[in-house]
This record gives C-alpha cells, sequence and structure tokens, in this order.
C-alpha cells in the first residue's frame, strides 16, 4: 500500500465520535472506547468516546511537544493531555 494513499483509507473506517471533521477514532475496543485516534484538533475536555490512555495524534501541531496525547480521563469523560517530548 503506498504511504500517500494512508489518509484516504483511514478516513474510510467507521467513526461514531462526536466531531468527526476533527478527530478521527481509529481502533474501538467494545467496552474501552477508542484507543487510537488523530485529527486537525485535539478532542475537548468531557468528549465521550476516547479510551483511557488513548493516543491521539494532533495532525495540525504547531510544535513537537503539541502533536501526540494521552487520555488520562475515562470514555466518558476525556481529558487528553500533551506528551512533553524532552
Amino acid at each position: 500500500m503506498a504511504a500517500h494513499k494512508l489518509k484516504a483509507l483511514l478516513q474510510q473506517l467507521p467513526n461514531d465520535l462526536d466531531d468527526p471533521a476533527t478527530a478521527v477514532g481509529l481502533i474501538n475496543v467494545t467496552g474501552h472506547g477508542y484507543l487510537l485516534g488523530y485529527g486537525d484538533a485535539v478532542p475537548e475536555d468531557g468528549a465521550s468516546g476516547w479510551g483511557k490512555g488513548c493516543i491521539f495524534i494532533h495532525t495540525d501541531a504547531s510544535t513537537l511537544d503539541t502533536t501526540t496525547y494521552t487520555n488520562i480521563g475515562d470514555t466518558s469523560s476525556a481529558n487528553f493531555d500533551a506528551q512533553v517530548n524532552s
């Protein structure tokens, strides 16, 4: 598979999150929510559907320290914190 087609293929995956235009969930584990996602905007605190420990890749980040986030909340109320690169 050519890498240039990856984004289009990922966008075809099922996504039942609050705002699929800005955030896409990729791996949904029954009972745990999405464990991997990406998008132009990090999900807001309190967003539902994102599993505890979910890794979110911010594709529109302005610095290296704002590219990867981890949900320290739970499936019913997310709380994504940036993973600072040192």
